[in-house]
């Protein structure tokens, strides 16, 4: 070999060297050239994950995998993807992904498209499910009569409680379930009087709170953590049922307008000529002592709602006012230095872990995070929405407009997922069962009335 090609091939092989080895090492550290910017960047990761799991993923319209999928060396871009799986509705949405730095998103859920399905036929008045939604107990509607039934959602056992006759009332609702979840105080509205039922469901006995107390009471609730006791308004005082002992005394006699019980805490409303006080008293084996007050903004028809040991909420119904403030307010004598959230709403529902806040008013969902503070818009709507509760893990919503149910995503981003489930002719008292899996209704389809079920999972 002549010393010329030599030459040729051993600069070919240094020059190839020179410029392959820091292009390896370049691709090993993780960067790529992007054509589109025309420069050299450090790529980064895409992790999908769904639930159901093996559903399709499609990036920028190909196909590239099932779920779960980590994607790895992606340029910095805004990637278009879709999840799909067969019977479900797809999930769609623009991922960022940055460099040098891993975009999750683990919390995909995918529902499925089925129609609802009537369980049970009838003419249904109430709908009542348990907090941890296993057991639910409803009312058939016949001549004169109100069959009270219990159901197992769990293996969809279904009791009968009891016939009431329905001409000895005017109206039957529910009130609220016992901490153990065992009972279900239900009111029979007769005129001006409240006779309240209290079912258990266990024994499926009916026992009435008037053959205990002989007081017509205006509310009454369950202690948070006993369910041997519960607590009646009647005439502004506030006292306490024994149910074991079938006995009553007075707690708290005031203006009292709303209470609520918190553990070893009464929280309770009252009104003095035009002035709205909050007070809160410690319950010491079942007496009161230690009270305090704290005067509210101006007058109005403030409510307790339900919230946790670190906050107190009150929801002015007049106005749709919400108002989040912390127990520090006693301490400090000023609410207005302790407000945690201040918006409009009709309702709220927290979550689980009771660190984020769920409320609506007619036109706008929201959500609060307690951790971050943070206050998200999930939707807007020009119809009234009707409900709004969270789904099973809290990353989706499930509520009504008008005879639409729907799901939308527990997202900070703008495009949000929202799907539509079902359509009815009539719709009301939307719950779910413990799993996620089924969503139970009142609803009515053509001449077909009753309860309706829908397989979401």
């Amino acid at each position: 070999m002549k010393l010329r090609l030599r030459r040729f091939i051993y600069l070919t092989f240094i020059t190839f060297f020179i410029i392959i080895v820091p292009v390896i090492t370049l691709y090993a550290a993780g960067y790529s050239y992007n054509f589109k910017k025309n420069k050299i960047e450090k790529t980064g990761i895409l992790y999908i994950e769904s639930k159901p799991k093996d559903a399709q993923i499609y990036i920028n319209g190909k196909y590239q995998a099932n779920t779960p999928k980590r994607f790895s060396r992606l340029l910095p871009d805004n990637y278009q993807v879709d999840v799909e799986k067969t019977g479900y509705y797809p999930w769609q949405k623009k991922l960022e992904v940055k460099s040098n730095s891993t975009t999750f998103s683990k919390n995909i859920v995918l529902f499925k498209k089925n129609l609802p399905i009537n369980i049970i036929e009838g003419q249904i008045n109430i709908l009542s499910v348990s907090p941890n939604q296993e057991k639910m107990v409803y009312s058939l509607l016949e001549q004169n009569t109100e069959e009270l039934r219990l159901r197992n959602l769990k293996n969809q056992l279904d009791l009968s409680i009891e016939k009431l006759n329905s001409r000895n009332y005017d109206q039957l609702e529910p009130i609220e379930w016992s901490p153990d979840q065992s009972k279900v105080l239900l009111k029979e509205t007769i005129g001006d009087f409240n006779k309240y039922l209290i079912i258990d469901t266990e024994t499926l006995k009916v026992n009435e709170l008037f053959d205990i107390t002989r007081l017509n009471f205006t509310k009454v609730n369950w202690d948070t953590l006993n369910g041997t006791y519960l607590y009646g308004l009647r005439n502004a005082i506030l006292y306490q049922i024994d149910l074991v002992n079938n006995s009553t005394k007075t707690l708290v006699s005031a203006n009292i307008e709303d209470f609520q019980i918190k553990r070893e805490e009464i929280y309770y409303i009252t009104r003095v000529i035009n002035e709205s006080f909050l007070n809160r008293s410690i319950l010491e084996n079942q007496t009161v002592s230690k009270s305090e007050k704290i005067k509210l903004p101006s007058p109005s028809q403030y409510t307790l709602q339900p919230s946790s040991q670190n906050y107190i909420v009150l929801l002015d119904k007049k106005n749709n006012d919400l108002f989040v403030i912390s127990p520090k307010s006693f301490t400090d004598q000023d609410i207005n230095q302790n407000v945690i959230l201040q918006d409009r709403a009709k309702k709220i529902i927290w979550s689980k872990n009771l660190k984020r806040l769920l409320y609506y008013t007619d036109f706008e969902i929201w959500t609060f995070d307690f951790v971050t503070r943070q206050k998200n818009l999930i939707t807007r709507y020009g119809e009234t929405i009707k409900q709004a509760f969270w789904y099973t893990g809290e990353n989706y919503i499930i509520y009504q407009i008008n005879n639409q149910i729907k799901v939308i995503e527990d997202s900070l981003d703008e495009a949000k997922n929202d799907i539509q489930l079902t359509d009815f002719s009539e719709i009301d008292s939307v719950t779910l069962d413990n799993t996620g899996t089924n969503l139970y209704f009142k609803g009515k389809a053509g001449n077909q009335s009753g309860i309706y079920q829908l397989a979401i999972q």
